[in-house]
């Protein structure tokens, strides 16, 4: 065979590998493209969703309990103050001077604040708000920001001393106008369903029996048995994480050499946390860190209306307060708060004259590393006691008489 003919056979075989390539890809690359103008046109819409629920949103009216020494209640709608009233005799007594009417939720606190220094009263302590978690406060360092139930909305409104009709705020109409609107969402009744609560108040979540991915996959164990059949999940959790972008969640997908997982994170307080799958509803939640903390919510208690007040459930490995005893050992530990926490451990004997007890105390603060990352810090003392027989009338002693370093 001549050397052109050799070539011609070549750019023959060529030819048709690429052609065979073509046939084998086009259908894989038809479904990428396919799914990836899918999800985009998706979040187009889920956008317009969140955007009209937004809108609609401003319609409602919240309370703002606002503590100085002067105690104020005030009704807010779109972010502007729309009454005032009084919780105690000081506010009564400065009422004719409030002016805050048609301002922003964050002027009028700042004006209330103002006043009641203007007017001598002990401004010392700050402002102490309360409100519900559908009002944002700008944070300031005055201004400590307590997010209430509507059970003790109603117990603080008991306490209105003027201007009773500010108790009579209806949001009725609001919530029927977007209940309506949710119902005509596609996901509405497959993905997620909605009710009033005792308190009157709507709220929505998703669906029990939704959130689960077939149980056949969770007992896989052989990889190209998951590789195979995960790609089954992957609708339902593309549907979860529509639905929560609806709302207003920050959720995003992750894509790893081998899956892509839709609903895999969602960012909580700056952190990111990550999707966990089980056999029940209860057993599919997300985990992460918030500073030194260790936290995880289930994914059926988000109320979809709340997407900033998520349920935290405390997470860490170790239990809050816990104790071992016996004859000779005890070992205690206690959390004080977050972000400082104290480890306590006794060793002790007895002999025939007196008791010994030695009491190694560990201080742990959360604090904030190079890194920007937070990091328990640790401070270790140990002091001893010398005790009458039965641990009674100890005294502390220094622990060189024990030889402990």
């Amino acid at each position: 065979m001549s050397k052109k003919e050799v070539n011609k056979t070549s750019g023959k075989k060529k030819k048709l590998f690429l052609i065979i390539v073509l046939v084998v890809l086009m259908p894989l690359l038809s479904l990428f493209s396919y799914r990836f103008i899918s999800n985009k046109i998706e979040d187009i819409k889920a956008e317009k969703f969140y955007n009209n629920i937004s809108e609609i949103a401003e319609e409602r009216t919240n309370y703002v309990f606002v503590e100085i020494n002067p105690s104020f209640v005030l009704t807010v709608k779109d972010n502007k103050v729309s009454d005032v009233a009084c919780l105690n005799n000081d506010c009564v007594s400065i009422y004719n001077d409030i002016d805050v009417k048609g301002k922003s939720i964050n002027d009028s606190i700042d004006n209330l604040y103002s006043i009641s220094k203007e007017k001598g009263f002990d401004t010392s302590d700050g402002v102490k708000v309360k409100t519900s978690d559908n009002v944002s406060i700008e944070s300031k360092d005055y201004i400590t920001i307590e997010y209430i139930d509507a059970t003790k909305e109603k117990e603080l409104l008991n306490e209105v001393k003027n201007n009773e009709e500010i108790k009579n705020v209806s949001n009725d109409d609001y919530y029927s106008k977007l209940w309506e609107e949710l119902k005509k969402d596609s996901d509405y009744g497959e993905v997620y369903t909605c009710n009033l609560n005792d308190s009157k108040e709507l709220e929505c979540y998703i669906k029990e029996d939704f959130v689960v991915i077939d149980k056949d996959l969770l007992e896989m164990e052989d990889m190209v048995e998951i590789i195979t059949n995960y790609p089954k999940a992957i609708p339902r959790l593309e549907k979860i994480e529509r639905v929560l972008k609806k709302f207003g969640f920050n959720v995003r997908t992750v894509v790893t050499d081998l899956f892509t997982s839709p609903a895999e994170i969602i960012n909580v307080k700056g952190s990111d946390f990550s999707y966990v799958t089980g056999g029940t509803a209860k057993d599919v939640y997300y985990t992460g860190r918030i500073r030194c903390g260790f936290y995880k919510f289930y994914l059926t208690d988000l109320n979809l209306l709340k997407p900033d007040s998520i349920p935290l459930i405390n997470d860490n490995d170790d239990e809050d307060d816990y104790r071992y005893n016996d004859e000779d050992y005890t070992f205690t530990r206690t959390v004080i708060d977050e972000d400082n926490q104290i480890e306590e451990a006794f060793s002790r004997y007895c002999n025939e004259v007196m008791c010994h007890k030695e009491v190694r105390r560990v201080e742990l603060q959360c604090k904030v590393q190079g890194n920007g990352n937070y990091n328990w810090e640790s401070k270790e003392t140990i002091t001893c006691q010398e005790c009458e027989l039965g641990y009674k009338n100890c005294v502390y002693v220094s622990c060189d008489k024990y030889h402990i370093q």
